[in-house]
């Protein structure tokens, strides 16, 4: 009989769907209790106002997750409720985005609970408040392995193998970057544009952002800016259509970024801001460039460099069979680490 896994993370992009699809190629029944937190507004001026006293005055950083959960997640109760039995497994990545009263329900719904913060645990706070309730949880920057005391399991992010692998892809692009705006990147990102165009470098940067983009800078870049995120297949396509995956580091934590594993999966050569990567196993210098924004001069080098084909045991190791494995300590997995 096959183990059920009730799994919860947020939706969009068609990232969860993909992950319900591999959980179940891989050997699990599975129960989504995912929901949709992005897609939220403050109804009014005086909600908006509560959630900023709450926060500041009283330090409850959960009441934003509250309203959220309120207008988009009343299908998990729901869900939760048609659970007669243990689950063998509940994975929650990134918790701190349902309420403490759901997560104390699916304690009691599961044998073993697991957690993965793909993001610093210091940048969403509310999570130190849930870290008890987990069997087994984990971080993906060395930095938050500790935490008063209490010891976490190194992880990850991973890449998944799709149905399209298959499929040739024809380079229509030198460099890809799909990401948020965040201006207090925007100008290194303008600069990275200007020596692309330098070099005879062909770009396809796509920047998401909630209202439309009216600053005439980069109105007048190739910047592709849009109003709704990108979906993860396309997302993909678009990295198989060009030789070069470029990553920007959120700043906020030193975990390797998704990018990072799709581009190591399908032999792309990736430029990162992300120092710790050259740390990692599968770091070679002709694949991986580390810019940091003074040493563009060695671009040009970096790309006329072979790309050399990591081993397919350092591949496996970061594929999604694996890393689930890993991750529910199930028999034949390959320990992730993170280097020190």
């Amino acid at each position: 009989m096959k183990p059920t896994i009730l799994i919860g993370l947020t939706q969009g992009i068609g990232f969860n769907d993909l992950f319900i699809e591999n959980l179940e190629q891989n050997g699990l029944n599975t129960v989504d209790i995912s929901y949709d937190d992005n897609h939220f507004e403050y109804k009014n001026w005086r909600e908006k106002t509560y959630n900023f006293i709450r926060k500041v005055f009283f330090n409850d950083r959960e009441y934003k997750s509250k309203l959220k959960f309120e207008r988009h997640g009343q299908h998990v109760i729901s869900k939760l409720n048609q659970i007669q039995s243990q689950v063998d497994y509940s994975l929650i990545i990134r918790a701190d985005i349902y309420p403490k009263y759901i997560l104390d329900i699916i304690r009691s719904k599961s044998k073993v609970m697991v957690g993965y913060q793909w993001d610093g645990l210091h940048r969403f706070p509310a999570i130190y408040k849930y870290l008890d309730l987990f069997d087994r949880f984990f971080v993906f920057d060395k930095n938050d392995i500790q935490y008063k005391g209490q010891q976490f399991l190194p992880l990850t992010n991973f890449y998944f193998k799709l149905a399209s692998d298959t499929i040739d892809f024809e380079a229509k692009h030198d460099v890809f970057f799909v990401g948020s705006l965040i201006e207090k990147r925007m100008p290194a990102i303008l600069n990275f544009i200007q020596k692309c165009n330098t070099l005879n470098l062909t770009t396809d940067i796509h920047l998401y952002s909630k209202e439309n983009v009216t600053k005439p800078q980069y109105l007048s870049s190739p910047i592709h800016f849009m109003t709704e995120h990108m979906s993860y297949e396309n997302n993909i396509n678009r990295l198989r259509e060009s030789k070069i995956a470029l990553d920007f580091l959120n700043q906020t934590h030193e975990g390797l970024s998704f990018r990072t594993f799709e581009a190591l999966h399908y032999d792309k050569k990736l430029i990162t801001n992300n120092v710790a990567v050259s740390k990692y196993d599968f770091y070679h210098p002709n694949n991986i460039f580390i810019w940091n924004e003074s040493n563009l001069d060695q671009l040009e080098e970096f790309i006329s460099l072979p790309y050399v084909t990591p081993s397919q045991h350092i591949k496996a190791k970061y594929c999604f069979g694996n890393w689930i494995k890993y991750v529910l300590d199930l028999e034949g997995h390959e320990p992730i680490t993170l280097p020190q």
